[in-house]
């Protein structure tokens, strides 16, 4: 068994190591029926220990690999999934659920099983897990298990912000909050000119999360209305956005933004959702407002 060091990330959990890797896997390992009876055995009892609000009996549980165990406290995990803790949702509702998997499971060069799905709850529940054997069993060596956030081309709820006569003018954010919330609309923009939300996805201001749970298809059905206006968003760059509300953390872990841009012709409602990733804000979550005449 190789030596190994623990991660902790924004509603997740990993395993990183040097080579060499695990044992090799058994030939029976990738058989869907099994591995579908493993991410069940997971969710399940990540659910009991959600509900209970301890992780403690999840962390000794049979589906932690030893060496997973070993190096991440139970303390740790609970910190991890503390979003989840707090949101209060219910997990084992999944019991008789069948996950949806992202195709096969693969095997990686370190010979992890890996495993992406979800469920179709309401929010999805989205998964990914990574197994490795030891000895005569299989055990989690990663495990990120969150509720997805699906982004909105036209939030209703921001309607107001822009039917209002005498908008709010504002809260102050930290600089690097507003250079976060800036990028995120100029990376939208630009990816609406070009008709390529592909764009959108790869841009530096975006996460990882969702870059790994949303195709570039996805994006550009959720926001199709606003690329039809064919607007032109890269025009709000020299403009600064207004915040109507102070900012905050949400059940899920997510800092979000509300606000509108004041354009010589028209406000644009916006609302951002960020996460921290490698020490920087990454977006999660983007609703848009169409524009509204301002008043005269």
């Amino acid at each position: 068994m190789r030596s190994a060091r623990a991660v902790l990330a924004v509603l997740c959990i990993a395993l990183v190591s040097p080579a060499p890797g695990f044992e090799p896997l058994h030939p029976d390992d990738r058989a869907p029926v099994q591995v579908e009876k493993r991410v069940k055995d997971v969710i399940h009892r990540l659910g009991v220990a959600i509900k209970a609000k301890n992780l403690a009996g999840f962390h000794a549980s049979p589906v932690m690999s030893a060496v997973f165990a070993h190096q991440v406290t139970a303390a740790q995990m609970e910190a991890a999934f503390r979003p989840l803790i707090d949101s209060g949702v219910d997990l084992t509702a999944l019991d008789k659920a069948h996950p949806r998997f992202d195709g096969i499971a693969q095997v990686d060069a370190d010979n992890q099983l890996i495993v992406k799905g979800g469920y179709a709850s309401d929010p999805p529940t989205l998964f990914e897990m990574r197994f490795v054997r030891e000895g005569d069993r299989l055990g989690l060596s990663f495990v990120d298990v969150h509720l997805a956030v699906a982004p909105k081309s036209d939030a209703a709820d921001l309607r107001t912000i822009l039917a209002d006569p005498h908008p709010a003018k504002g809260v102050a954010i930290a600089p690097a909050e507003m250079r976060a919330v800036r990028a995120a609309m100029h990376a939208f923009g630009v990816a609406v000119n070009h008709r390529n939300m592909d764009e959108f996805l790869k841009s530096d201001i975006v996460s990882q999360i969702w870059r790994e749970h949303q195709t570039a298809a996805q994006v550009a059905a959720d926001y199709r209305a606003t690329i039809a206006t064919r607007g032109d968003f890269t025009m709000l760059d020299p403009l600064e956005p207004v915040i109507v509300d102070a900012p905050g953390r949400n059940a899920r872990g997510i800092t979000e933004f509300t606000g509108y841009y004041g354009a010589p012709d028209a406000r644009i409602g916006f609302r951002m959702g960020f996460v921290e990733e490698g020490g920087s804000l990454r977006l999660i979550n983007f609703s848009i407002a169409p524009p509204k005449r301002a008043a005269r």
